[in-house]
């Protein structure tokens, strides 16, 4: 008789957060896993993701806004935020077989400081 380990993920984790036009946004991606960390890009759930973070770095053509601190907790960070950046970023780590964390994103218009 053979017996078989399954072994399941824990949970999806799903986060939003709004942030204004030309501040900074920082979603954290917590992981032990530091090669195998990749961040994606969906503009809504349902479309194909677009590749930001891979193989331990920064995939080609990523807008220069958009970065990831490997120093602290594979950090997304996009700088200057815009309408355009309106999007899901999924973090996952073990090639996208591990943790998975979703942040989505909604901008609002411009801060204005009243002296």
């Amino acid at each position: 008789m053979c017996t078989v380990l399954c072994v399941l993920a824990p949970p999806d984790r799903y986060y939003n957060r709004t942030a204004y036009i030309g501040t900074t946004v920082k979603f954290p991606c917590a992981t032990n896993l530091k090669e195998l960390v990749l961040w994606r890009r969906f503009k809504t759930l349902q479309t194909d993701p677009t590749f930001i973070f891979i193989f331990g770095r920064m995939y080609r053509g990523v807008d220069p806004r958009i970065t990831v601190d490997k120093n602290d907790s594979y950090t997304l960070m996009i700088t200057n935020v815009t309408v355009d950046d309106i999007a899901f970023y999924r973090c996952a780590e073990d090639h996208d077989l591990g943790n998975k964390r979703y942040y989505g994103l909604t901008v609002a218009g411009d801060i204005h400081c009243e002296k």
